[in-house]
């Protein structure tokens, strides 16, 4: 066996594996692959071919030993009987000693010689034919003794065959390359057998000529059978597999079929199925007590008032200061201004105050004031970037508009002018560039444009084509869409400026609210007191709005939202809604308030003369 696993090794080359180890073993067997379930297959054919040839050999043995041990013991039977009627013949020639009694048997032995066979006289020739038998009886002992031993070494030759043998692994992924081999014949695979000793005899029988020639044919019809069976296997194989790749290809068209009608036809199905899975279970309804300790933060009346949520904190801006203030209604930091007209705008960790109208803006952070900037021309809009870039609109007598950009230090970095009169300014995400709305009237219309525009390049990145409306407020959205928030109409436009789709508002606007994922908007209702609150998403195709609410709690007053939450203040009510227009949450309120502020599930009130919170979970 070692023997037969050295001879595969150098055959079939280093990565033939032995398993004779693996029989008797309870190791796992070792994962085979294609080429090695080929060469065992082949290997297997050789073996039963090999065996079926050594059982031939054993057979045809037997069968001669057998005829041999036959034609020795009629030989020796045959010497035997001619030996017994020689020495009957002696004996009826030379004289015999009987005693007197019997002299009559010598008279009947002259007259016949076989008489002394019967009475038993002399027994010479019957102790020849004792010693015959007993030979035959011996010869047959030998040949008993040869067959046994035949059928022990059958026996071993079994065991290595059943041991040889292994557990052929369907494998699905096998390529089927022996399919293509021709089949060798099993003369050319054979190896040949050890030669068994050859007993010859002169007296042995050939076999005749008609024998071979029918052994020949027999072989050749068994080889013929054999191919055809291979082939019908092959065939079928080949079959099998050809009728698994069309069910595959016919379960993908029709997964790709599907794919498409449901791509085509999602105008008509998504606008029904948005919102369901952040549809709420139920709507909180908040007690609306205002907070004690702190609050409510009493301050004189003013002509102006501004609360701005920042970061963990919020900043209230009146006539003359700036104050910072925790959740808890501490003040963080105080920093005095002149400023008539003041705007807030924050961004990040930094908020910007400049003076509408004036002259001077201010950067700072909760601690207070980074620095401030004394300009010539009059400061119409500023706003700040992410990255803390400042970008300030400025009028004088040559342009209409022209945009100066300060970095975080307060260093003049970029410069743009216009003649068309600007209305907005809206960074990009990064902060290092921005979107300007300019407006023109022509013909009695006034139309707006958008102009893209990156502080690193004298070139535009992009020019909106004319709305025909006034624009309010820009900002792209997480699909890189464009909102574009107009007096009377609501635009989004692609990348390139191109408007996607126009919607006309129902009532008169009262406030909007932009993120990137949802473009809120507000207008007067039909009857008193009544509102409309509709929300654009941005992962929708939908050329009309996603969500329509119609409010009945008092005229609408602010609106604000983020990216998941959107919160509305009205008459008597504050409620919030998901970006698919599902209440969260609400409230009762006093009708005193004008504006609000969010910030940790907590709303901060302004009226008039105080600013109050009340907690507010969504």
């Amino acid at each position: 066996m070692k023997d037969n696993n050295d001879n595969n090794k150098k055959r079939f080359g280093s990565d033939f594996v032995d398993r004779d180890a693996f029989v008797n073993s309870d190791e796992p067997m070792p994962e085979v692959s294609g080429r090695e379930i080929r060469q065992q297959k082949r290997l297997e054919r050789k073996q039963r071919l090999r065996a079926e040839k050594e059982q031939r050999l054993r057979e045809e043995l037997l069968a001669q030993k057998k005829l041999r041990a036959a034609k020795e013991r009629m030989k020796k039977e045959s010497e035997a009987e001619q030996k017994a009627q020689e020495d009957i013949q002696k004996l009826t020639e030379e004289e015999v000693f009987i005693a007197p009694a019997e002299e009559s048997k010598l008279k009947d032995l002259k007259e016949d010689p076989n008489k002394i066979f019967e009475d038993d006289v002399f027994v010479q020739a019957n102790d020849e034919e004792q010693n015959t038998a007993a030979e035959s009886e011996e010869s047959d002992t030998e040949v008993d003794e040869e067959l046994k031993k035949l059928e022990k070494k059958q026996q071993k030759a079994q065991i290595k065959k059943n041991r040889e043998s292994i557990i052929l692994i369907k494998h699905d992924n096998v390529v089927e390359d022996d399919e293509d081999e021709e089949e060798p014949q099993p003369e050319s695979v054979l190896e040949e057998p050890a030669a068994e000793p050859q007993v010859t005899h002169d007296d042995e029988e050939e076999p005749l000529p008609q024998e071979k020639t029918k052994k020949k044919e027999k072989k050749k019809a068994e080889q013929k059978a054999r191919k055809t069976k291979v082939t019908d296997i092959r065939s079928a194989r080949k079959k099998q597999k050809m009728k698994k790749r069309i069910k595959v290809l016919i379960a993908l068209l029709i997964v790709a079929a599907f794919g498409l009608t449901v791509y085509l036809t999602r105008g008509i199905w998504v606008p029904k199925l948005e919102g369901i899975l952040d549809r709420p279970h139920a709507t909180i309804v908040n007690d609306g007590k205002t907070a004690e300790g702190n609050y409510p933060i009493q301050f004189d009346e003013t002509s102006v008032n501004i609360v701005t949520p920042f970061k963990d904190c919020f900043i209230k801006v009146d006539d003359n200061h700036i104050v910072f203030y925790d959740e808890t209604g501490n003040v963080i930091s105080t920093t005095s201004h002149s400023y008539a007209n003041p705007v807030v705008r924050t961004a990040g960790k930094r908020a910007l105050v400049y003076d509408r109208g004036g002259h001077s803006f201010t950067l700072l952070n909760k601690n207070g004031e980074l620095f401030s900037r004394e300009i010539e021309d009059t400061v119409m809009i500023a706003e700040i970037g992410s990255n803390s870039n400042i970008a300030v609109i400025t009028q004088n007598d040559r342009y209409e508009a022209v945009m100066t950009v300060y970095d975080s230090d307060g260093v003049v970095i970029y410069k743009w002018q216009s003649y068309k009169k600007v209305i907005d300014i809206t960074f990009n995400e990064s902060g290092d560039g921005c979107y300007i709305t300019t407006f023109k009237s022509e013909n009695g219309m006034i139309n707006s444009y958008i102009t893209g525009i990156s502080f690193d390049s004298e070139e535009e990145v992009m020019q909106s084509s004319a709305i025909d409306d006034l624009v309010l407020d820009t900002l792209v959205n997480d699909n890189e869409d464009q909102w574009v928030i107009g007096l009377s109409n609501f635009y989004k436009l692609d990348n390139n400026g191109n408007i996607l789709f126009k919607y006309e508002y129902s009532g008169d606007l009262i406030d909007y609210s932009l993120s990137s994922t949802t473009a809120a908007v507000v207008v007067s209702g039909v009857g008193k007191g009544n509102g409309i609150l509709t929300i654009f998403r941005s992962d929708s195709d939908s050329n009309n709005p996603n969500s329509m609410i119609y409010t009945e709690d008092g005229q609408p007053k602010k609106l604000h939202s983020s990216s998941n939450l959107i919160i509305l203040l009205c008459e008597n009510k504050l409620n919030a809604y998901d970006k698919a227009g599902n209440l969260l949450a609400t409230a009762s309120v006093s009708s005193d308030y004008v504006d609000f502020a969010y910030l940790n599930d907590a709303v901060y009130f302004l009226d008039v003369r105080e600013l109050n919170k009340i907690g507010f979970k969504t």
